[in-house]
This record gives C-alpha cells, sequence and structure tokens, in this order.
C-alpha cells in the first residue's frame, strides 16, 4: 500500500497547515510580508531552543509589528526508512523533526532586512546542531 498523496500547488499550504492558511483569509496579500525559513533536524539539543527562543523574544521587543510563527512537526522515522527510494521523492529520510515553519509576517516594509537576518541566523544556529553536515530543508 502507498502512503504517497499527490497535492496540488494551489491546495499545499492549506494541507501543510491543516486548513489554518485558509482560515486566516488569503495568503501573500498585496501589502503582506511573509519569510518563511525551513530546516530538518536529527537531533534536539535542548540548550539551541532556550537561546532560539531568547532571542525570539527579544527580536519582537525590538519590533512589535512583526507577527511571526514557528511550527515544529516530530514524527518518527521508521517508516520512511523502510519506504523504497523508487515509491517517494522525498530526499532527507533521516529527519527526525521538521521546524517547516519559521516565518515573519509584518505589513511594515521596513522590517523586511532585520526580519529576514533574524530567521537567517536562527536557522543557521539551528543547523549547527542539526545533526546533519548541510543544511537540511
Amino acid at each position: 500500500m502507498s502512503r504517497s498523496v499527490t497535492v496540488p500547488c494551489d491546495a499545499l499550504l492549506d494541507i501543510t497547515f491543516f486548513g489554518l492558511a485558509a482560515q486566516e483569509g488569503e495568503t501573500c496579500a498585496k501589502t503582506q510580508g511573509v519569510n518563511i525559513y525551513s530546516i530538518g533536524l536529527n537531533q534536539t539539543e535542548v540548550p539551541v531552543w532556550e537561546s532560539f527562543m531568547e532571542q525570539l523574544l527579544h527580536f519582537h521587543r525590538k519590533n512589535p509589528t512583526y507577527d511571526g510563527r514557528f511550527l515544529v512537526q516530530r514524527c518518527p522515522i521508521q517508516e520512511p526508512l523502510v519506504t523504497p527510494k523508487s515509491d517517494t521523492a522525498y530526499p532527507h529520510r533521516q529527519i527526525k523533526m521538521h521546524i517547516s515553519n519559521v516565518e515573519g509576517r509584518y505589513t511594515d516594509p521596513y522590517i523586511e532586512d532585520p526580519v529576514n537576518a533574524f530567521l537567517h541566523e536562527s536557522r543557521h544556529h539551528f543547523q549547527l546542531s542539526s545533526g546533519f553536515d548541510k543544511l537540511a530543508v
């Protein structure tokens, strides 16, 4: 039995976020800035998470119009590892946890550079302790 499902492009956000995208209204509206950074982890380092949360709080205090989201998905890897490579296009089967959405939303274009810098640096810190030699997304 195959567990692979093809999702149409126009339904991807709604499927990924369990209907949340549709509930919030239009995604990527004309005046809305959205920056998304993702990463896959093979291990969890608590100090890195604590540091990220402290930095996120500090960033939000400096940028009160920032409306970020942080979505974490943790899953067992037994099934992906036994699924034949020919049955899936998924390249990183060893990923145990997806930080699939470190997202910045804002309507103030002046904070775009600080948002990108913060999210890029945050993903870099997670990558250093991810258990992978290279960035896995």
